[in-house]
């Protein structure tokens, strides 16, 4: 039967899948997850933080004001007075304004690689299950076409009086049990396929890859670890946060500086006209209190939060590193297992030269098929490992 040799040549697919496919995986998946259209949402609210984060940064608008007052009593020249000017702070003058919004902007930016690389994450995860579930209907295709020869085969020994209506209700069953397996996972397919293109943004999805992504994990977990969190999106935002703090003390500062008006003066009366420059200045005294203070435990609190995030980044990567390292060896030792226990030639013969019957047959050959589903079990459960892992590292550039 080639049923045989295709049901194993599945199940060994799982861990000896080619990397160079024209369907690649990697490039299927940058494609979905550019289609997001979270990816375009983010990008018009960075471009209006920084909008808004333009504004204010120039000096105070110049007042003016003319008085006109007539005279009192009778005879007495009416008398105009003309006042101009221009406030400078130091806080404008000395850019530290400009400085708080190039911080700003640079926190911002940070936000689109963060949503970049959760919508890259989902969407591996994703297509990870997608190539599962494809794995297993192929998978199913054939263990269909095997129990319904075997089904067949046991007809005709019932009729021969070879075997009883139980032995072949047991037949039947089993047929029937995989028959509602293949068609459950139909609808987990296609439930895994929808939620895909909902990540595509509801474009169709062409690709029809088998194989999972090409990717071992790191040989040096240290050094994987210290480079990925150097690079990752969240913790450079959250660093970004800090570098506002420290830009909105050095604006505080400032802020508690002298602010300084220059202006023209001019009292016009019949006779007797005066003019002149003026200079002004306000003492920051009250207003200001305790705003220094203020940023710095504000940026005392930017740097606690990084130092979190940065600790809890690199336990969730130690802990999926030894959940996708188990898995790894697990799903090895599972294929090899496998291999060496693959009898199904010689249960074949057993059957065809009459040493045992059809339900004999069943009994042994169906822990042969459960051993195909397993080595396509334990090489998802590594896989997904793997994609967990992948979640917890920088995200190719966008």
């Amino acid at each position: 039967m080639n049923a045989y040799i295709k049901l194993s040549a599945i199940a060994l697919m799982a861990v000896t899948s080619a990397s160079a496919l024209a369907d690649d995986y990697t490039d299927a998946l940058r494609s979905i997850a550019q289609k997001n259209p979270a990816i375009a949402v983010e990008k018009q609210k960075v471009e209006a933080q920084k909008s808004a984060n333009a504004t204010g940064l120039t000096l105070a608008n110049p007042e003016g004001g003319i008085t006109y007052q007539t005279g009192s009593p009778a005879g007495v020249p009416p008398r105009t007075t003309v006042e101009l000017s221009q406030s400078l702070d130091f806080a404008t003058l000395s850019g530290a304004k400009k400085s708080v919004a190039a911080a700003r902007n640079r926190a911002a930016e940070s936000a689109i690689a963060v949503s970049w690389r959760d919508i890259m994450a989902q969407t591996d995860q994703q297509m990870t299950e997608v190539v599962y579930r494809r794995r297993l209907a192929a998978y199913y295709a054939e263990s269909v076409n095997l129990m319904q020869q075997i089904f067949a085969a046991a007809e005709k020994s019932y009729k021969a009086g070879e075997i009883n209506a139980v032995e072949l209700n047991a037949v039947r069953m089993q047929l029937n049990n995989v028959l509602t397996d293949a068609k459950l996972n139909e609808v987990e397919y296609t439930t895994t396929l929808s939620v895909l293109s909902r990540l595509a943004g509801g474009s169709p999805i062409s690709w029809t890859g088998t194989d999972y992504m090409t990717y071992s994990l790191p040989a040096d977990f240290e050094a994987w670890s210290l480079e990925s969190v150097q690079r990752d999106p969240a913790l450079r935002a959250a660093q970004g946060n800090v570098e506002v703090a420290e830009s909105e003390i050095n604006l505080t500062r400032k802020e508690g500086l002298p602010t300084f008006s220059l202006g023209y003066a001019g009292e016009f009366v019949q006779g007797a006209n005066y003019n002149g420059l003026s200079l002004g200045f306000e003492l920051p005294l009250w207003a200001s209190r305790g705003k220094v203070k203020a940023a710095q435990a504000a940026r005392t609190a930017a740097q606690a939060e990084y130092d979190n995030l940065a600790r809890d980044l690199r336990l969730q990567q130690r802990t999926a590193y030894d959940r996708a390292a188990t898995l790894a060896r697990y799903a090895a030792e599972t294929a090899r297992l496998m291999k060496e226990s693959d009898n199904l030639a010689s249960v074949k013969k057993l059957y065809e030269s009459g040493q045992i019957s059809v339900h004999e047959y069943l009994a042994l050959i169906q822990p042969l098929i459960n051993n195909g589903r397993a080595i396509i079990d334990t090489e998802h459960d590594y896989q997904a490992a793997l994609a967990a892992l992948r979640a917890l590292a920088p995200a190719p550039a966008l």
